[in-house]
């Protein structure tokens, strides 16, 4: 499997894992209540302002670089989990790398879901307790869906054989240098932002359209009860 042995391939395909899942987790985040929210508490509080006011780009930035690199961190907690596996002599009925895989993919929306509730969560402004504990939930269940997506991705790519692909890709690309001659990183970051924005805008609903909306909505129901 690709997390048996750890290597420029591996984190390729962590990425890659970790990127794609990012993106189906979008189009739960789309059809939770408060899913959208989540990438705008990150923002709101890096510039210390309430979620509804942060920067829309600064939040889908932060999204797809943390949800890269949470698949970065997952196969590298998995290939850690073999080598240990491997280096014991308990017999447990199945391969180190598939039983790493499990352990990690069992343990991984816990340590999601407890980070953001733990560390970013309780740090927003304006947010009511009420809402709070939407957003939670609905974090959760986004967390669980981006880890099954890993998993698949991962489990998928290991049984294709893609791990002596990519290492062979990676020589003839010489991915290393490329990355060393990329000047201004926050600009490649900036490009592929505005990529997948892009593909956000054209297969599902706009988040300011979605609030514009339910503002609407709680203004038209207060107007009807003052009558």
């Amino acid at each position: 499997m690709i997390i048996e042995s750890f290597g420029p391939q591996t984190v390729v395909a962590g990425a890659g894992a970790g990127l794609a899942a990012t993106l189906v987790m979008d189009l739960i985040m789309s059809r939770l209540p408060e899913g959208e929210t989540t990438p705008l508490v990150a923002a709101g509080v890096l510039t210390e302002t309430p979620p509804d006011e942060a920067p829309a780009r600064l939040a889908s930035t932060v999204h797809y670089v943390a949800g890269t690199g949470a698949g970065i961190l997952f196969v590298t907690i998995a290939g850690i989990l073999a080598t240990l596996l491997t280096a014991t002599t308990i017999e447990v009925g199945l391969e180190s790398a598939r039983l790493a895989l499990l352990v990690t993919a069992t343990a991984y929306p816990a340590l999601m879901i407890g980070f953001f509730i733990l560390v970013p969560l309780p740090r927003v402004k304006g947010l009511s307790r009420q809402r709070s504990r939407q957003v939670a939930r609905d974090w959760a269940v986004c967390a669980i869906s981006y880890v099954l997506v890993v998993t698949a991705v991962v489990s998928g790519l290991s049984l294709a054989g893609w791990t002596v692909t990519l290492h062979r890709v990676l020589k003839r690309c010489n991915i290393g240098a490329w990355v060393m001659k990329c000047d201004d990183s926050c600009l490649c970051v900036q490009s592929v932002t505005v990529r997948i924005d892009w593909w956000r805008r054209q297969y599902r609903p706009s988040i300011n359209r979605r609030r514009l909306e339910t503002h609407r909505e709680q203004t038209n129901a207060i107007e009807m009860i003052q009558r």
